[in-house]
């Protein structure tokens, strides 16, 4: 069940006393654009906090804002465990990417791949994340468009095409400054609709605040907890933590959205500070998303009859914020809802622009104009990343959800490239070289679409597969609980394997997975033998462990790079003393 609400005058005046604020804050930082450094990354001059709120805001996104409070709601808090992973890419950052990347005096992260492993390494590093931004801008704006759409009663297309035009305006007239004071203004808006929320629910429930504390603990609300188990196919500790240390440590080391932010502060010190704001900013923030969402549950406990039944957990927050928020307060949390979103979507495609720009366009079909050039051509490059993001969103709203989320996936762990793994390998083992790179790279990509197409297979438990499994020799008792996925259709191996397990237990699963997964495969593209079980999240590590690990055997076969070749391409040979910070 979808709920649609009628905006009241107040939340509409609210929503559009932000949608104003943030163009001005365009036209604002237009004026102070003069060459292509001050459009890409701010002209080396942003200030260390406001650079640090921008990836806060970047990093949470409006999963956080919803995403985080429908978990809570429906469980525990056992889904903030990913996010406790990223303080530690963050202090990696801090040590190892941070100032080399300053040194570098790269504008595009994927420069350094040029400099490492030659031109290749550069065009596929950046031409994954270009298709990478696509995808990214394309998604966020399709998620954000879901709950407005319940909010407003507008349709998809109409919130995809408006909002998509208002973040492509102000990114497109004042670049990454732009992006960084819009995103400061959104990341307090987001916070700041958290803590409204939770204001508003202590003051309407029994106890105030030590009542709804009270209540959560003893329903255990609070709860942090999932297998230890060492096991890749489950939400174990160990899956979680493995996926979220390597998917995090990959962006902050090659995603351009991380690299720009290192550049634009003034000093190394303000660069660092900025990072350390990311690190240690996010998990207070989601775990007060979190706490959002139990708090909603103790409202509802105790107003049971305010809460219309068939309403999905990631609806519950949207029909709290137009029913219970005083007007104009529910259209500033309405507000704070698309500022979660419009932050990473004005990153991803200020990022995306600035690659095609410099990697590209500058680097293979127009080498040799003046720097005011490549400035106009940034901003069209903005213009086009937002009409093929506004696009893609547009496509993804003509599908239902489960053929979005299949593609989501699907694209997000091909986009992920290895992407890690390939820097990683340049950047702490000088013994590799190109050659062992290409192996490592095509290996990496051949695992992560294996991985992926293995995610893909499908499988459901018909009456004829009940009749058949019934004749191979399975009790009665197994066939009875097997039926209770006959109105289910499971998406991949592990998943399948995983309800197995919860349905009929780990014993009988063992015995007999192999004879109830041969009838019940209704789709894949791999042969049953070769398809995997490991979990979808996992896949971003496998790649990015292939690149680095096959890579590095295979440049064992090639002689090693010279000292010179490797001078400031490794974090063994970089050497601060020659390359001060003023030199850029």
């Amino acid at each position: 069940m979808t709920e649609q609400f009628s905006f009241r005058a107040g939340d509409i005046f609210a929503i559009i006393l932000y949608f104003v604020g943030i163009i001005g804050v365009g036209v604002w930082t237009t004026k102070k654009i003069k060459v292509s450094e001050d459009f890409f990354i701010g002209g080396r001059s942003m200030p260390g906090w406001a650079v640090g709120i921008s990836l806060l805001g970047t990093a949470i996104s409006s999963v956080t804002f919803l995403a985080y409070p429908g978990t809570a709601f429906a469980g525990n808090w056992s889904r903030l465990l990913p996010g406790l992973m990223l303080p530690i890419a963050a202090f990696a950052g801090i040590i190892f990417f941070v100032v080399f990347y300053r040194r570098s005096g790269f504008v595009s992260a994927y420069e350094y791949f040029e400099k490492r492993f030659g031109v290749w390494g550069r065009s596929y590093a950046s031409f994954v994340y270009v298709l990478f931004a696509i995808y990214r801008v394309g998604t966020v704006l399709f998620l954000l468009a879901l709950p407005l759409r319940v909010l407003t009663g507008w349709n998809l297309p109409s919130i995809i095409v408006v909002v998509g035009i208002l973040v492509t305006l102000y990114t497109l007239m004042g670049g990454l400054e732009a992006v960084i004071w819009t995103d400061v203004v959104q990341t307090i808006l987001l916070v700041l609709g958290g803590l409204f929320t939770v204001a508003i629910i202590f003051s309407k429930v029994d106890g105030g605040m030590f009542g709804v504390l009270k209540y959560a603990a003893d329903a255990g609300k609070f709860k942090v907890t999932t297998s230890w188990n060492f096991d890749l196919t489950r939400d174990t500790f160990w899956m979680f933590t493995i996926t979220g240390i390597i998917g995090n440590i990959q962006e902050f080391s090659t995603d351009q959205i991380k690299i720009q932010r290192y550049l634009a502060p003034s000093t190394d010190k303000e660069a660092k500070r900025a990072t350390l704001v990311v690190g240690l900013g996010c998990i207070p923030v989601w775990a007060l998303f979190m706490f959002v969402g139990t708090c909603i549950w103790v409202f509802y406990q105790h107003h049971i009859g305010l809460l219309p039944a068939g309403l999905r957990a990631d609806e519950v927050y949207p029909h709290f914020i137009l029913t219970q928020l005083p007007e104009g307060l529910g259209g500033f949390v309405i507000a704070a809802v698309m500022a979660a979103a419009m932050s990473t979507i004005d990153s991803g495609m200020n990022a995306g622009a600035t690659v095609v720009t410099v990697d590209w366009y500058k680097k293979f079909f127009v080498k040799d104009r003046d720097d005011k050039h490549y400035l106009t051509m940034g901003r069209v490059f903005t213009l086009f990343l937002g009409g093929l993001g506004i696009f893609a969103a547009y496509e993804l709203s003509l599908m239902n959800t489960k053929t979005f989320l299949d593609l989501a996936f699907f694209f997000g762990a091909v986009f992920s490239a290895g992407l890690g793994g390939f820097f990683l390998l340049g950047f702490f083992f000088k013994r590799a070289n190109s050659q062992g790179a290409k192996i490592g790279v095509a290996a990496g990509v051949i695992m992560i679409l294996w991985l992926t197409a293995s995610n893909l297979a499908t499988f459901n438990i018909s009456d004829q597969a009940l009749d058949k499994l019934k004749s191979a020799g399975l009790s009665e008792n197994i066939i009875i609980k097997l039926s209770s996925f006959k109105d289910q259709e499971i998406r991949g191996k592990g998943e399948f394997i995983n309800k197995l397990e919860d349905t009929i237990g780990k014993k009988e699963t063992d015995a007999y997975k192999s004879l109830i997964m041969k009838e019940s495969l209704k789709a894949s593209l791999l042969p049953f033998s070769l398809d995997s079980s490991i979990h979808p999240f996992v896949i971003n590590v496998f790649g990015n462990l292939t690149v680095l690990l096959v890579g590095l055997f295979a440049s064992l076969f090639w002689p090693a790079p010279s000292e010179e070749s490797l001078r400031k391409a490794t974090w063994w040979t970089r050497n601060d003393k020659l390359h001060p910070e003023s030199a850029y």
